[in-house]
C-alpha cells in the first residue's frame, strides 16, 4: 500500500501585544507534498471573522479540471466549485450567527490525483483571556515524549489567574477533552499519558486550548500536531509462560496509559473487561473442566493505539489424591459404617477447596450411585451410610473430581455383617406328627466363622398352641455341642392338636434368626420308628422313649394292619430288632408298643416289602419305534411305577406311575439310543425289579433308497442350487453335477483349481476355499464352461459363506477374512476378524456363528465392516456349523450333535445333544436335519422339536463327509464318491374331485355317510359321502335356512340358526329326505355364539360377553365367565376354555353350578380345541400345543405343531389332519406327543375345515367340497 499523506499544518505563534485585538496571525498555509495542492490565499490559517468571512485562492498542480468542495463545521454551508488550472476560486461564508471557533475543510480532487485537503479555523474576534503558548518546533510530533505547555493571563493585567473560571483541552474533531489543571501563575502542560489521547487514531490533529473568565470572555489557542501512534508497555506479571493450571487462576500485570484491559482465554468463550488501579490490574479466573492447553490474551486500547500480550498456560492432570482411615476393604458393615478420610493437596500452593470441585460416594448396582460428602479446608471428611438394607459382599465406591475434570476413584469391600445364623433343622419336619416326646435335632451354623465377629451365643425354643392361643408355650433354651449341634428330647403329653416350634438363634454380632416349624400330634405316641429291609431280613428300629420298661412289635404280612390276634408278637426288645423268617414279594406291617409310668405308649404303624434280586421277572422285547416291557405281580401291590435311563442320561427317571398292568409300551424313544428300565411297586421304590437293556429297531421299509454312485473324483464339500450341485473334490478340483436324473448323475463342468475345500454358489458365480490359495470365484452363468474371474490370496481358506457382496471366509488360526467380492475379478479383503480361529462358518441374518476346535463364536454382522462378538460357547472340535428358525446346529467330533436356542444370540441356551460318532457336515430341510457322519454314513434326524431330536433313518456309505438337499433326494460327498439317495419323509396327498358350490361352505359335520355343509344365509346342505370320492348332493325337506356352527350327537343335529340361537332337530327320518320342521329345542343364548358342542349331554356354548355356558336337560345349568371364550371341551368333571385373551383356563365342573377356578396356561391367542382320551390339542396364533391331560387339573405341554394357519382339525386314531387355510392339509403323526411327525401334505387345496373318512379327506372351503385321496408312506403304516 501507498504510504499515507501527511497534510502538514505549519503555524507560528505570535505573542499578543494589547488587550484590546490581537495583532494580524501569520500563519502559513498547510502545504500539500507533491500533485494536487490547495493554495489559499484568504483568510489564514488561523484568522478572526465577524458577521462575514470571504474565502479565495486557486488549485495547481494538476491537468484538465478539479473539484473542490468546502464545508463549514457545525453549519449547514457547504459547497463545491469545478477549476481549471491556475483558476482562482473566491466565495463569501455566511458568519453572522456565529459565536463559537469555526472549522472550514477545503478539500481538492482530480482524476488520477491524490485528494489535496487544507483546514482553516475562523475564530469569533472577542476579546478575553489570553493563552500565552510555548515556544514549540515548527512541526509538533505527538510521541510517547510528547508535551506542551504556556501559561493563560488575564486580558487587563498579566499573571491574574484569580480571574480565570475555567481553563482546558480538546482535540478538535473528537469527543476527547481534558481539564487544565494551572499553576499559581496560571502556568499548565499537556503530556501524552493524558486520558484524552485515548482515541485519536492516526491522522494530523489540532488540540484546542481554551479558557474563560468570569465574564464570561472566552479566548482559545490551538496546537497542530502530526500523530504517530503511542507505544505504551503492556505486561502479565501472572501466570508465567508454560504455567500449570487448576481449576482457578490468578491472573496480574501492568498497563500504563489505559484505564481499563479486555482479556479473554482463546477458544473457548471466556472474557471480560477490568478496571485499572494504578495502571495495575489484578483478577481470577475459573477454568474448570476446560481442555489441556490454553493462550490467555490481554488487550489495553483500540485500534493502532492497541498493544496485546498473551501467555501459553497448561492443565495439570495430576488428580486429587484420596486418604481413606476407616473402613478397610474387607471390613463388616451392619445397619451403618462411619466413613473416614481425608483429601490430599496436589500441590502446596494450591487449596483443597480451590481445586476439588467434588467428592461423593456410591454403590454400584443401585441408586445410590453419587452422594455428595462435604469436606473443610483441610481435606477432611466423615459421614455415616445407611447399610442396614444391603446384602452380601457390598463395594463402596469414592470418586472425587478436580476443577479440570480430573478425577481419582477408591473402593472398598465390606463383608456382609447383617448375615445371620442359619438354622438346620432336621427333626422334627414340618408337618411331621410328635407323640409323647418331641425330639428336636439339628444344628446352626456360624457365617462368621473363624472372624472377630464368630460365634453362637445361644438357641432359645418356643412350643406355642396354633389351636388354643391362651395356653401358656413351652420355652427353653438348647444345648449346643462344640459343633454347634443340639439333639433334645421335650416332653409333649401336655400339648395335643397343632403346635408351632420356634428356634430364635442369637450370634455374638447380636445378629439373629429364627426358624418355625408346624407339628400335629399324632396317632403314635413313639416317633422315629422305621421299617426297613436287608437282603432277606426285616429290620426294625425307633427312638427310645425315656423311663419305658419294655418294648412290644406287632408284624403281619398281608399287608393288614397289625393288632393282637393277626399279628406275630415279639416281647421284651430293645432296638433295633432284626427279623427272619420273612418271604419277598410281601408287604410286612409292623408297629411298636411302649410301656411306661404314663401307660402304653405306641408307635405309628411301618411297611415294607422285602426285596431280592429277581422280585420281578423284568423283560424286554425290542421293536420298531417302540419297546414292549413285562414282568411278574407280587403278592404285595397291583400298582406299579416304571423307571428309565439311558446312555444319554443316565439317572433313573419315572415315565410311568401307578400303572395298575404287568406290561407297558415305551413309545418315547429314539433310534441309537440304549435303555435301562427297573420296575417297583408304586409308593414302594426301594423294592426294584431285575434292570433290562433294550433299543428299538429300524423301520421294516426303506425309508431312504440308494440310487447313483459318481466315482469319477473324491469329493469334499456339495452345494446344491437349482438342478446343478456344485462340488468342492480337493486335489481333483471343482466339478458341476447335473441333478436332474439323480439315478444317473453327470458331470458337465470342471475346473481344474487348487485343493478345493469348500464351496459356495450364489447368483452367477461360485466361490470357492482353496486353504492357502485363498479364495476364487468361479462364473458359472454356462455351467458348462466355468471360468476363474478372480481370486483373493489368504493364509488357509477352509470353509465359506456369502452375505449380500461379500464373502466370510473361515481363514484358519488367522481368523476369518471378510473379502468385498462386488467385482468378481477384483475381490478386496475389507475387514478381518482375527480374535478367534475359525475352521467353519455359517451365516444367518444379521448373525455369523463360526466354529473352531477350541469353541463356536456368535458374531452381530449387520455392520459387515464392523462385526462384533455377541457370545461364545464352548464346545471342542467343530466340524460343521448350521442355522435355522433360531437354533444352532453345532456338530463335534467328540460330543456329537448339540442345539442352541439363539434367539437372543447374546444369551445361547443348550437345548439338546445327540450323540453321533464321526460327525463331518450337516444341513437342515425343514424338519430333519442330514448329517454326514463319516463312517457311519448318512444320519438323518427329526427336529421338529429341538429339545427332542430323534433319529429317521440311517445308511451305510463309505465315509460321509458332505451332504446337501436336493428335492426328495440327498446329495451326498463321499470316499467312493457322490452318491444320490431317495428319501421317503412323508407322502403326498391329492385332490381327486371338487364340487363347487354358490354358497360360502362353513361347519362341516358327519352322521352316518352324510356330510352336512353349514352356509350360514345359504342354509344347510347335505351330501351323500358313501362314496367318498364322489360326493352327491341330497335333496332334504325343512333344512333351515341360516346354518352357522353345526355338531351332531346321537341322532340329533345341534345347528345355529341365528348368531344367538341353536337349535336342535332329528335326524332319525334324513335318510328318507325329511328334517322335522320344527326343531326339538332351542336354546336363546341372547349373544353371538362362537361356538358349540354337545359331550356327556351337556351342551357347551362359548359366547360374546356370556363367556361360556352349560345347559342339560334343556336348561342352562352352569356358565364361567369368560368374555374371550372362542371354544370349551369337557373331560370328565373338568371344563377346559380357549380364552383368546387369557390363554387355556381350566375349570372343576364337578359340581356344574359353582364351576371352581383350577388353573390358566399361557397360551398365546387359542383359538380352537380337540381331545383325544388324554391328550389335548390347543390351536393357538404360533400353533398347536399339544397337552397331557391325563392329570385333568394340570395339563402339561408334551408337544408343538409350528403353525400360524390353523382353521380347524380333527383326530382319527394317532393321526391329526390339520386343515391350514392356503397352507391346505396336513397330516401328522401324533403318537408320540413331544415329537410329532409330519406324514403327509396337499397344498393344492384351501382348508377352512376338515372330516375324515377312511382314506379320505374332506375339506371345505368358500368354493364349496374337495375330495382329498390321503397318501402316507408305507414305512408309517407298517409300525
Amino acid at each position: 500500500e501507498p504510504e499515507p499523506v501527511v497534510e502538514q499544518i505549519i503555524v507560528s505563534r505570535p505573542r499578543i501585544l494589547s488587550a484590546s485585538r490581537p495583532e494580524k496571525i501569520d500563519w502559513e498555509n498547510a502545504v500539500n507534498k507533491g500533485g494536487l495542492s490547495v493554495n489559499v490565499t484568504s483568510p489564514e490559517t488561523v484568522s478572526f471573522y465577524r458577521s462575514k468571512a470571504a474565502v479565495n485562492g486557486y488549485l495547481s498542480g494538476f491537468e484538465n479540471t478539479a473539484t473542490l468542495r468546502w464545508e463549514l463545521a457545525g453549519t449547514e454551508q457547504s459547497g463545491e466549485l469545478l477549476l481549471r488550472p491556475e483558476e482562482q476560486f473566491d466565495f463569501e461564508l455566511e458568519t453572522s450567527a456565529q459565536t463559537e471557533t469555526l472549522r472550514l475543510t477545503l478539500t481538492a480532487s482530480s482524476e488520477g490525483y491524490q485528494d489535496s485537503k487544507v483546514i482553516l479555523l475562523l475564530v469569533n474576534d472577542e476579546t478575553g483571556p489570553q493563552i500565552l503558548l510555548d515556544d514549540h518546533a515548527a512541526e509538533i510530533l505527538f510521541s510517547d515524549e510528547f508535551k506542551a505547555g504556556g501559561k493563560i493571563i488575564n486580558s487587563i493585567e498579566d499573571n491574574l489567574t484569580t480571574e480565570i473560571k475555567s481553563a482546558g483541552f480538546e482535540i478538535i474533531g473528537s469527543f476527547s477533552s481534558s481539564e487544565l489543571i494551572l499553576a499559581d501563575d496560571g502556568s499548565f502542560t499537556i503530556k501524552a499519558d493524558d486520558p484524552a489521547f485515548g482515541n485519536i487514531g492516526s491522522d494530523p490533529f489540532i488540540i484546542k486550548i481554551s479558557c474563560e473568565d468570569y465574564n464570561g470572555n472566552i479566548s482559545t489557542e490551538y496546537l497542530s500536531v502530526i500523530n504517530k501512534p503511542l507505544s505504551y508497555p503492556l505486561t502479565i506479571t501472572t501466570p508465567s509462560e508454560g504455567s500449570l493450571f487448576n481449576g482457578n487462576i490468578d491472573i496480574e500485570g501492568e498497563a500504563p496509559g489505559f484505564k481499563e484491559i479486555f482479556w479473554d482465554i482463546v477458544g473457548t468463550g471466556l472474557s471480560g473487561t477490568v478496571k485499572t488501579v494504578d495502571s495495575s490490574f489484578s483478577f481470577p479466573v475459573r477454568l474448570s473442566g476446560i481442555g489441556d492447553s490454553l493462550m490467555l490474551r490481554i488487550t489495553a486500547g483500540s485500534g493502532d493505539k492497541s498493544t496485546q500480550a498473551t501467555r501459553t498456560i497448561y492443565n495439570s492432570r495430576t488428580p486429587p489424591k484420596l486418604q481413606i482411615k476407616a473402613p478397610s476393604t474387607g471390613d463388616y458393615y451392619r445397619d451403618s459404617i462411619f466413613l473416614d478420610g481425608k483429601l490430599l493437596q496436589q500441590d502446596d500452593n494450591t487449596s483443597i477447596l480451590d481445586t476439588v470441585k467434588n467428592l461423593s460416594w456410591g454403590i454400584p448396582s443401585t441408586d445410590s450411585s453419587k452422594n455428595i460428602i462435604f469436606f473443610d479446608q483441610d481435606g477432611n471428611f466423615g459421614l455415616d451410610i445407611m447399610t442396614s438394607s444391603s446384602k452380601g459382599l457390598l463395594p463402596v465406591e469414592l470418586n472425587a473430581e478436580d476443577y479440570n475434570g480430573n478425577t481419582a476413584h477408591t473402593f472398598i469391600l465390606l463383608q456382609d455383617g447383617n448375615i445371620n445364623p442359619e438354622i438346620v433343622l432336621e427333626s422334627p419336619m414340618n408337618d411331621s406328627l410328635f407323640g409323647t416326646y418331641i425330639y428336636l435335632s439339628g444344628i446352626v451354623s456360624d457365617p462368621y466363622d473363624g472372624s472377630n465377629y464368630a460365634g453362637i451365643d445361644r438357641v432359645d425354643y418356643t412350643i406355642s398352641s396354633l389351636d388354643d392361643y391362651n395356653l401358656e408355650p413351652l420355652t427353653g433354651s438348647l444345648e449346643l455341642a462344640e459343633d454347634n449341634r443340639f439333639d433334645i428330647q421335650i416332653l409333649a403329653t401336655e400339648l395335643s392338636g397343632r403346635q408351632q416350634i420356634d428356634l430364635t438363634a442369637f450370634a455374638a454380632n447380636l445378629n439373629s434368626s429364627k426358624f418355625s416349624v408346624e407339628i400335629n400330634r399324632g396317632s403314635s405316641d413313639i416317633t422315629g420308628f422305621i421299617l426297613d429291609s436287608e437282603s432277606n431280613l426285616l429290620s426294625a428300629d425307633w427312638q427310645e422313649v425315656p423311663g419305658a420298661n419294655n418294648y412290644t412289635l406287632y408284624l403281619t404280612s398281608d399287608g393288614s394292619e397289625p393288632e393282637d390276634d393277626n399279628a406275630r408278637v415279639f416281647k421284651n426288645i430293645t432296638p433295633p430288632l432284626l427279623i427272619d423268617e420273612v418271604t419277598s414279594g410281601y408287604l410286612y406291617k409292623a408297629k411298636v408298643k411302649a410301656e411306661t409310668e404314663y401307660g402304653e405308649l405306641w408307635s405309628a404303624t411301618e411297611e415294607r416289602i422285602i426285596t431280592r434280586n429277581g422280585l420281578f421277572s423284568l423283560s424286554a422285547i425290542e421293536e420298531f419305534r417302540q419297546i414292549k416291557l413285562n414282568w411278574n405281580s407280587i403278592p404285595a401291590s397291583d400298582e406299579y411305577s416304571i423307571f428309565r435311563s439311558s446312555n444319554d442320561d443316565q439317572e433313573y427317571k419315572i415315565i410311568k406311575d401307578h400303572h395298575i398292568y404287568t406290561s407297558f409300551i415305551d413309545k418315547d424313544v429314539i433310534f441309537g439310543t440304549d435303555y435301562s428300565y427297573i420296575i417297583t411297586p408304586a409308593g414302594h421304590e426301594y423294592a426294584e425289579s431285575n434292570m433290562v437293556k433294550a433299543s428299538i429297531l429300524k423301520a421294516p421299509e426303506e425309508r431312504i433308497k440308494k440310487l447313483n454312485l459318481l466315482s469319477e473324483f473324491a469329493p469334499l464339500d456339495i452345494k446344491v442350487t437349482g438342478s446343478y450341485g456344485y462340488v468342492a473334490a480337493g486335489s481333483d478340483g471343482f466339478r458341476i453335477i447335473d441333478l436332474t436324473n439323480p439315478e444317473d448323475l453327470t458331470v458337465i463342468g470342471m475346473l481344474e483349481t487348487p485343493v478345493c475345500r469348500s464351496v459356495c454358489v450364489q447368483g452367477d458365480y461360485a466361490y470357492l476355499a482353496c486353504e492357502g490359495k485363498g479364495l476364487a470365484v468361479v462364473n458359472i452363468m454356462d455351467p458348462g464352461n466355468p471360468f476363474v474371474a478372480g481370486t483373493r490370496p489368504t493364509i488357509n481358506a477352509l470353509d465359506l459363506d456369502i452375505k449380500n457382496n461379500y464373502a466370510f471366509v473361515a481363514d484358519g488360526e488367522s481368523g476369518i477374512k471378510i473379502i468385498d467380492v462386488s467385482d468378481a475379478r477384483f475381490p478386496v479383503r475389507s475387514a478381518s476378524i482375527s480374535d478367534n480361529p475359525s475352521t467353519t462358518l455359517r451365516i444367518s441374518g444379521k448373525l455369523l456363528v463360526s466354529g473352531s476346535e477350541s469353541s463356536a463364536v456368535i458374531y452381530d454382522i449387520s455392520s459387515v465392516l464392523n462385526p462384533g462378538v455377541l457370545s461364545e460357547i464352548e464346545i471342542k472340535n467343530i466340524v460343521s456349523i448350521e442355522v435355522a428358525e433360531g437354533h444352532c446346529f453345532i456338530l463335534s467330533k467328540t460330543s456329537g450333535l448339540n442345539i442352541y436356542n439363539i434367539t437372543v444370540p447374546e444369551s445361547p441356551v443348550p437345548v439338546s445333544s445327540f450323540v453321533l460318532k464321526d460327525p463331518k457336515s450337516i444341513v437342515i430341510d425343514e424338519d430333519y436335519a442330514y448329517i454326514a457322519d463319516g463312517k457311519e454314513g448318512l444320519k438323518v434326524l427329526n427336529v421338529a422339536n429341538p429339545a427332542k431330536p430323534r433319529i429317521f433313518d440311517s445308511f451305510a456309505l463309505g465315509t460321509a463327509v458332505s451332504v446337501d438337499r436336493y428335492g426328495d433326494n440327498v446329495i451326498i460327498a463321499e470316499s467312493k464318491g457322490l452318491s444320490a439317495v431317495r428319501t421317503f419323509l412323508n407322502g403326498v396327498s391329492f385332490v381327486i374331485n371338487s364340487l363347487l358350490l354358490d354358497i360360502k361352505a362353513g361347519a362341516l359335520s358327519l352322521f352316518e355317510n352324510l356330510a352336512l355343509i353349514s352356509g350360514r344365509n345359504d342354509g344347510l346342505r347335505v351330501f351323500d359321502v358313501s362314496n367318498p370320492a364322489s360326493p352327491v348332493e341330497q335333496q332334504i325337506e325343512n333344512l333351515p335356512q341360516y346354518a352357522a356352527y353345526s355338531s351332531v350327537h346321537d341322532d340329533k343335529l345341534y345347528l345355529a340358526t341365528d348368531s344367538d340361537i341353536i337349535s336342535v332337530f332329528s335326524l332319525q327320518d334324513i335318510d328318507s329326505g325329511l328334517v322335522e320342521e320344527d326343531p326339538i329345542s332351542t336354546f336363546e343364548i341372547d349373544s353371538t355364539i362362537r361356538s358349540f358342542s354337545v359331550q356327556d349331554e351337556i351342551l357347551t356354548v362359548s359366547a360374546d360377553d356370556k363367556g361360556v355356558l352349560f345347559f342339560k336337560d334343556g336348561a342352562i345349568a352352569g356358565s364361567i365367565s369368560s368374555p374371550a371364550a372362542k371354544f370349551c371341551l369337557i373331560k370328565n368333571r373338568t371344563a377346559y376354555i380357549a380364552d383368546y385373551r387369557e390363554g387355556l383356563k381350566v375349570y372343576d365342573i364337578s359340581n356344574i353350578e359353582a364351576p371352581g377356578f383350577y388353573e390358566s396356561i399361557d397360551i398365546e391367542g387359542p383359538d380352537f380345541l380337540l381331545r383325544s382320551d388324554d391328550t389335548l390339542l390347543v390351536s393357538g396364533r404360533k400353533g398347536i400345543y399339544i397337552l397331557d391331560i391325563s392329570n385333568e387339573q394340570k395339563p402339561l405341554q408334551t408337544g408343538f405343531i409350528k403353525t400360524y394357519y390353523a382353521e380347524k382339525a380333527v383326530i382319527r386314531e394317532r393321526y391329526l389332519y390339520l386343515a391350514e387355510g392356503y397352507k391346505g392339509l396336513s397330516i401328522y403323526d401324533i403318537s408320540t406327543p413331544d415329537a410329532p411327525m409330519l406324514l403327509s401334505v396337499c397344498d393344492t387345496v384351501y382348508a377352512a375345515n376338515v372330516e375324515v373318512i377312511g382314506e379320505y379327506a374332506l375339506i371345505t372351503d368358500l368354493t364349496g367340497l374337495h375330495t382329498v385321496k390321503i397318501f402316507i408312506p408305507d414305512w408309517v403304516k407298517q409300525q
